[in-house]
Parts: C-alpha cells; structure tokens; sequence
C-alpha cells in the first residue's frame, strides 16, 4: 500500500514540474520578441523609454535588431543567434572562442540596433527613443530630440550634460585626442548624418572648426540642408581661417534665418526652397522683403523707415553678393545656362536698383544718417 502511495506521489510531482516548464518556456517565447506594432500604446510624439520606478528597477527595457527592426525584451543576443544567424557579422561573433570578444560584438549589435530606431524616430516624430539612462522630468518632443544625443563610440543616447562622463569611459573609446569640450559637437555631426542632412561634401576641418561648434535648432538645420549656405561658408573660412569661426557661423545663421524668413513670407511656395533658388531676378523683391523683416522695422512718425536692428541688411548683403558669385561660379562649372542667367539677373537688380532698397542705405548709415534720439533712443535711421 505505501509503495502505490509513494507511487502515485512522484507522478504527481513530475506532472507539475512538466507544467511549470511549459508554462516558463511559453512566457519566456512571449516576450522574447514584440513588434513595432504593438510597442506604441496609446501616446502619441516621441518618448524615452523607462526601465525603472520609484519603487524599483523593472527588466523591461526593450532593444531594437538592426536586422528585422523588433523590438526585443531583454535578451538581443539570444535573438541575434535564433532569427539572425546567417548574418555575415552574427556568424563571425560566433566564430569567437574568447567570450569577452563575442560579447562586446553582441553588445556592438545591439548598440547599433538601437541608434537606426533612434533615427527613425526622430525623421518620422512617433515612436520611442531607446536611451541609455532616462530623463527625470517630463519633457516635450522638441525638447526630447535636443536634450539627447548619442556617443560618439557606441552611439548610445545619453543626455547632452552627462555624455562627456559616460564618453570618458565608454567600452568603445578609441584612442583618440576627443575631449568633453568636442565631444558634443561629434555627437551632433553624427546624427546630422544619420538623419540626411548630408554634408559629406564638406572639408572636414571645417566641419570641426565651424560645423561642430554651431548650436543645435532650426537654424542650424536649416544650414546644415542648404549647400549654396554650405559652400559661402566654407568660402570664408579658407579667406579667415579658424580665428574667426564664430563671424563664419554668425554669417551663415543669418543666410539661413533669412531664408526661414522668406519661406514663412511666402507660403505659396514649398518649404523646401533652397537659398539657391531665392537668387533669381523673380524672387529679388522677396529677398529684399524678407531682409527689410529681420531688420525689425519700426513706425516713425515722419513716415521715414526706422529698424531697430539694420546691420543685419548690410551683412545680408554683402552675402548674398558673394551667393551669387558662388551660384554663378557653379552653373559655369556645370555648364548649367539657367544658373547662371539667375545669377546675373539678381546680381543686375542689385546693382541698378541699390538705392532703391536697404543695401545703399544701410552703407550710408555711418556718415550721413540723422539719430532719431527723441523719439527713441534704441532706434537708428536707416534712410536719409
């Protein structure tokens, strides 16, 4: 009788140990992948993904495949191995006998994985960005894009005041003689890149002198995707040098909020309007609008043009000259007829009709203009 009992006791006990693997191996599949489709939830914008609470630290933090662009819950390699191991840089991780090796090329994988989400993320403005540590406020879209960028070695988003530390002992530093003070500037070069704002054309010591240095928003995108504001820039930098980096960026933001300018004027016409295309003979009344606007003009009561800031124009103008040369100077290169028709049409409505417009005036400005210090005394004449 006790033989049956003890029997009937062990198959018991082997019965439930069979369900309780089964049913481990099946949750452990289930969150093995999860697809982009079901990641999103119901908010909307970009957000950072969290893997830690006030009340403790959650394993739920989640990595993207570069291969099949998952989502993958916790463990990349094992996945990497299953789904992807005829891939040439899988199987040669897997070829390794050293352990540390393989796993620092996992760890690579994985890496690089999360940077191309983290880019589609930011060209199509939804989705989650992947971090390496998380934010401790609520931030918004804007916000979130400008406050992250990743490392220069391993492309892991940290926030733009911790990524010096983490860049000083990040697993993939080469030896190189980066420092806090540039490393925020590679970081911003290499998503510039990543996201199609292509400036591979460009002379790198210009890129580190000047490109590297420029403030990360709009502005600086919209120079960034604008050749004709790349190629005026790397003009004045190989007249001026590195000594006066900051003049060659100032010059450059300037052609670029001009053109924002002109583009929020004029909104009958693309958003992608290049500088380029501004300099025909059609559009020289809109340039000078748009440049007559950025010097912030002000009522005066003789009816006389006052502008609070008209040093600008005299600065647009000169650039946008040089512009011309530099598009003219391109469509003879190209043999491009059209180019070079635009060209001299705008660089003839300049000259002939100067003094209609701000350019004259504002040369006039330091011998022959009259202060209006009655009236204000932060507001200079800008026409005799």
């Amino acid at each position: 009788m006790s033989f049956f009992c003890i029997l009937i006791g062990c198959c018991i006990l082997i019965g439930t140990a069979v369900v309780f693997c089964r049913a481990s191996l099946e949750s452990r599949e289930h969150a093995d992948t999860i697809d982009d489709d079901g990641d999103g939830g119901d908010d909307e914008g970009i957000t950072v993904s969290q893997n830690g609470t006030k009340k403790g630290r959650r394993y739920d933090k989640q990595m993207a495949c570069m291969y099949c662009n998952k989502l993958i819950k916790l463990n990349m390699p094992r996945h990497l191995v299953r789904a992807h191991g005829s891939e040439f840089e899988v199987a040669k991780l897997l070829a390794y006998s050293n352990k540390n090796q393989k796993l620092l090329g996992f760890a690579r994988l994985t890496d690089r994985g999360n940077f191309l989400h983290n880019c589609r993320v930011m060209e199509s403005g939804e989705g989650e960005l992947i971090v390496g540590r998380k934010a401790n406020k609520e931030m918004t879209l804007r916000e979130k894009i400008d406050a992250y960028l990743p490392c220069a070695y391993c492309c892991v988003m940290y926030l733009k005041r911790d990524l010096w530390r983490h860049a000083k002992r990040c697993r993939f530093r080469t030896a190189d003689n980066t420092t806090a003070h540039n490393i925020v500037g590679k970081s911003r070069m290499l998503v510039r890149g990543a996201l199609n704002q292509d400036t591979a054309n460009v002379d790198e010591k210009f890129r580190c002198d000047i490109l590297e240095g420029m403030r990360s928003d709009e502005v600086t995108d919209v120079v960034m995707s604008d050749d004709l504001i790349l190629k005026y820039g790397a003009d004045l930098y190989l007249q001026l040098g590195r000594i006066r980096a900051h003049d060659i960026s100032q010059r450059m933001r300037q052609l670029a909020r001009l053109l924002m300018t002109f583009r929020t004027v004029n909104q009958q016409l693309p958003d992608t309007v290049s500088l380029s295309q501004l300099l025909t003979g059609h559009n020289f009344d809109g340039v000078v609008n748009a440049t007559r606007l950025m010097c912030n003009p002000v009522e005066e009561p003789t009816g006389r043009p006052l502008y609070s800031n008209p040093s600008i124009g005299l600065k647009l103008g000169h650039s946008l000259v040089k512009c011309c040369e530099i598009k003219k100077g391109q469509g003879i290169r190209m043999d491009c007829e059209t180019d070079i028709n635009e060209a001299d049409a705008f660089l003839t409505l300049c000259t002939r009709m100067i003094g209609l417009h701000i350019s004259q005036r504002l040369h006039m400005l330091p011998s022959s203009c009259v202060d209006i210090t009655c009236h204000s005394s932060s507001h200079q004449l800008l026409t005799c």
